[in-house]
């Protein structure tokens, strides 16, 4: 009875068709789960930075109990205890700004912006006083200087002039200029539990 040799597979050589048949495999899944997961971050990304103004909004409301008014980011940090990272004005792949107004007691906005558009995130949020978050994929802001030129050029503190900020929409649905599906006070008091005077972003009527 003659024994058979069983030739190991170890030696064998792929051929260049099935090279290209293995290439051209991995090609589709890359194509098909690289956006997938491009998109998972920046939502992911996004997320944190609402939460990053979420955050500074509670920081402003504690340091306006104990100043009276509302502060910058470093006040914050000093005083509220605004996480050290985020009053830095760089976490989560956004820049963070905080603008207070010339009447620091009543007015203020903060700004997050994407730190590489269309990469880290492809959405800026705004957040003021009421602690209703605005939205837009316009970029509109994308440095500190373009933040405090965007307050001076939409009147925030005085006209509210929200007419001009065509592309924006609030977080928790509806587009500026339409109807608020958040309730509030068209124009004037405050929401989460804020009791300073006056708005600093009229609410729609």
């Amino acid at each position: 009875m003659t024994t058979q040799h069983i030739r190991p597979l170890s030696g064998r050589r792929f051929s260049m068709q099935e090279m290209m048949v293995v290439v051209g495999i991995i090609a589709i899944l890359a194509a098909i789960s690289i956006p997938s997961l491009v998109s998972s971050k920046q939502r992911g990304n996004e997320s944190a930075g609402v939460a990053g103004l979420k955050a500074i909004h509670a920081a402003q409301a504690r340091y306006r109990e104990l100043k009276e008014r509302y502060g910058d980011m470093a006040a914050l940090e000093a005083d509220a205890g605004l996480d050290k990272v985020l009053a830095t004005g760089k976490r989560d792949g956004f820049f963070f700004r905080v603008v207070v107004g010339p009447e620091p007691a009543n007015q203020w906005v903060a700004f997050a912006w994407p730190q590489a558009w269309g990469v880290s995130a492809d959405r800026m949020f705004l957040i003021e006083r009421t602690g209703r978050v605005v939205m837009t994929s316009r970029q509109v802001v994308t440095d500190d200087a373009s933040a405090d030129a965007f307050v001076g050029g939409h009147a925030f503190f005085s006209s509210y002039d929200l007419l001009d900020m065509q592309g924006w929409q609030y977080l928790d649905g509806g587009v500026i200029g339409e109807s608020d599906p958040g309730g509030g006070d068209p124009g004037g008091g405050g929401g989460g539990g804020d009791p300073g005077a006056g708005c600093s972003l009229a609410l729609p009527r």
